[in-house]
């Protein structure tokens, strides 16, 4: 579609881009959720997922794995995690595992947008190697929501011609 100044827009969509080192990233990473939610409604679900994760809280490497989510806007935080100097939210499989597999996006009260999440994990051995999945991109959209109005008014009646004073009005 055109715009009033003749430049083309496009629609945000989720493209599903996935950026991995040269050959196959060693870690499988999937993430799942909704791409559109609004301002007043209730947090987003994402859903993280990789290849052979049952085991990870067995042999320990749950808590070796980090997750980072970069992309956020200082509007929205995540349910899990903490916010590094870059302004990305860090946390461990194992914290993501005791939530069920799942983080909540909460949007801000009154904050609307669109933003590109990027997610990653990374892992470290037992013997010191670094894996580290592919950079998961997902769009994301808060849709703005009309507050209710906060003016309440009262029924007045008044005869023709005479003044009503607005105080009576208001509740």
């Amino acid at each position: 579609t055109a715009s009033s100044d003749g430049n083309r827009l496009y629609p945000l969509y989720d493209v599903g881009l996935r950026v991995a080192p040269a050959g196959a990233a060693p870690l499988d990473l999937q993430v799942q959720g909704p791409l559109v939610l609004q301002e007043e409604g209730d947090a987003m679900a994402l859903r993280l997922n990789s290849a052979g994760s049952e085991s990870w809280l067995a042999d320990g490497r749950a808590d070796r794995t980090l997750v980072r989510v970069s992309g956020l806007p200082a509007a929205v935080l995540p349910s899990l995690g903490v916010q590094d100097a870059r302004g990305d939210w860090l946390f461990t499989w194992a914290d993501l595992a005791a939530a069920g597999g799942t983080i909540q996006l909460i949007p801000g009260v009154d904050w609307s947008g669109s933003t590109n999440l990027q997610v990653l994990i990374s892992q470290l051995q037992a013997d010191g190697r670094l894996l580290s999945s592919a950079l998961t991109g997902m769009a994301l959209d808060v849709e703005a929501v009309a507050d209710a109005p906060l003016l309440l008014l009262r029924a007045a009646t008044t005869q023709e011609d005479t003044p009503l004073a607005l105080q009576q009005l208001v509740q």
